[in-house]
Parts: C-alpha cells; structure tokens; sequence
C-alpha cells in the first residue's frame, strides 16, 4: 500500500527501502535508481548475500549495508558508520531469511523508516504482517510521478528536466498510443477531412485533460484529512467524468462523419441503437468492443453520475468510520454504482 499523504516541506519527499533480492537487475531498472541523484528521494537497499545482486548496486553508486542488532535496536551499518536504528524484540533475535524474493523479519521492521518498501514478491503480507507500506515497482513508479507532477516537478531523467505541457505530451503518447496514427493520416488529410481534423482535435484534448484530471483525483486523495482536499478531489472527479463522456462523443462523431451514417445529432451515441447498427457494418472491430460486457458496463457507469453533474445534484463527500479507522466516502449515483459493482 502507498503512503497516504507526504510532507513536501521536507526534503527528501519519499524515502524508499528496495527488497534487494527481488530487485531485477536491468538497464531499465537502473535508470530508475538514478533518483537518488535528485534531492527528492532517498533510495536504501536491503541487505543481502547474493554476489550479483550487491554488484549491480555498486556500479550505479548504491552501497549494500548489513544489519547489526544490539540491545534490543537493529540499524543498517555502511562502510561509513550506521543509519535508521529502530526496537527489534528480542523474539525476532536470530530469524532472518535471504531467500529471493522473500521478506526479512529484519526488512519488514526497517521498512517502518521509509515510506515506501519497493518488493516485487509474489504475494501480499497478511492484514496483520509490519508491513503496510509495500508497493512493487510499477506502482512506485506511477505514485512518484503523480507526486512530482502535482508539485511542478517533471523529471525525464534524473538530472532532466521538463515543462508541463511537454511532460503530459509524453505521457498522451505513452497511454494512448494508438492515437497517433490515425491522426497523422487525418492531418495529411485535414483539406478533404476538415470536420474529422476537427473532432479528432477535440478528442486529443480531451484525452490529454483527462491524464491530468484522473492524477489531481488520485494526488488529493492521498490526503483526505482536509475539506480543501475534499473539495479538490470532488472538482477533479466531477471534471474527469464530464472529459470521459465527452471523448465517447468524439469517438462517435468521427465515426459519423468518416463512414457519412447521416444520423440526426441527438443519435450520434456509442450507446444508441440507431448509431450501433450502421457501425456494424462500418466499423466491425469498434462495434465488436461495445459489445463486451466489461465494456459496456464501464461506459454505461459514466452516464448516471455525468446526468447528475449536468442536471440535478453535484458530487458530494462524507466521512465514515469504521473499526480499521476513519474513511472518506464520496456519494455515487445507485445506477453507475450497479454497472460498477456488477
């Protein structure tokens, strides 16, 4: 699970503890280790016993401690002395395990020091495990991203640095990578195609201001403590779903108006019947996708709660509290919840 909120008043931001043993030695992953160059990370490895594993992280400037206990503490140990004592019970004394990709008794006690444990393990620690904040790599990735992005900080490397609209760019093109075909034929084409190159504009935009609204939700969700984070994340969310109808739109338009269905405006749908019928023929590959029922229970869950946005009640919040503690709730239309929860 990911830290649920971070003091960016503090440098570093995050403070990560890597599972040496399950830490796959690649260029790639490297490259990741480099933000420990930055004044934003602070990046420790577990110890291990594994020869590979302690080269790899040399040759990118990472030393690979040991654990020393004494007098009921346990501390990481480098050549230069010792960091991040913490109380390790006697029980715990003698219980270690190295094996790859299994955690420590001694790992999980130090993750305590560091907001993010990264393991990539094949299983979860159970409820009760002193592991609460172990993430693998992908999700570290992404949640480091977010954070550094709603902060105004857009690395591209360590030492590199974009602006804003350079760095959703990259990531407009990396999550909707098939876009960039069609729409490079439809900009040779634009002369011939003009309503077309229009719609397909619209629906850039939209997908570009939806990345951004889909992380302001989950960015002020990591700190729901506060009514401006309530409020934050109600405007986001209501924003994003507004884009989300939208691009289905847009998506049905060009459709429309590259196969000529001729339809009255008010059936140019994804969802209608009249509009479906004439893609079947036009567009089989497009029609076959609406017709599963993941898909279409993920589109439908969209229109109740955009119908209430528009027309009738605004997106709202409460708290709630339960036995594991407090927790933010936000208010769902009955109807989005059915297609959702089905």
């Amino acid at each position: 699970m990911l830290p649920r909120k971070i003091d960016i008043t503090k440098k570093p931001w995050v403070k990560i503890l890597i599972h040496s043993d399950s830490f796959e030695q690649s260029s790639k992953n490297a490259a990741f280790l480099d933000l420990q160059n930055t004044t934003y990370a602070q990046i420790d490895v577990t110890p291990t016993l594994n020869e590979k594993s302690i080269a790899f992280f040399l040759s990118v400037g990472i030393e690979v401690p040991q654990y020393k206990i004494s007098n009921g503490s346990i501390a990481m140990y480098y050549s230069n002395g010792f960091k991040n004592a913490a109380f390790y019970p006697a029980s715990k004394e003698g219980v270690d395990n190295h094996g790859v990709c299994s955690l420590s008794d001694k790992d999980k006690f130090m993750s305590s020091r560091y907001d993010i444990l990264l393991a990539n393990i094949d299983s979860e620690p159970k409820e009760d495990s002193h592991v609460s904040n172990i993430a693998n790599l992908e999700q570290t990735k992404s949640f480091l991203r977010i954070l550094f992005a709603n902060n105004n900080v857009y690395l591209h490397r360590h030492n590199q640095y974009l602006d804003e609209g350079w760095h959703y760019l990259l990531r407009f093109k990396t999550v909707f990578d098939c876009y960039q075909d069609p729409w490079t034929l439809i900009v040779y084409l634009r002369d011939q195609f003009p309503t077309i190159n229009k719609a397909m504009g619209s629906l850039s935009s939209r997908l570009n201001f939806i990345l951004r609204a889909y992380e302001k939700v989950i960015y002020y969700s990591l700190d729901m403590d506060g009514a401006d984070s309530h409020s934050l994340v109600l405007y986001h969310l209501g924003f994003f779903v507004m884009l989300c109808t939208g691009a289905f739109d847009d998506i049905a338009w060009i459709n429309n108006n590259l196969h000529d269905f001729r339809l009255h405006r008010t059936r140019v749908s994804l969802r209608g019947k009249p509009f479906q019928k004439k893609l079947k023929i036009a567009n089989l590959s497009l029609f076959s996708l609406l017709q599963d029922q993941q898909m279409k229970e993920s589109l439908e869950s969209f229109y109740p709660i955009r119908d209430s946005l528009q027309h009738r009640n605004y997106l709202s919040s409460y708290t709630a509290q339960s036995f594991k503690g407090r927790s933010q709730m936000i208010y769902m239309e009955k109807d989005a919840a059915k297609y959702l929860l089905s």
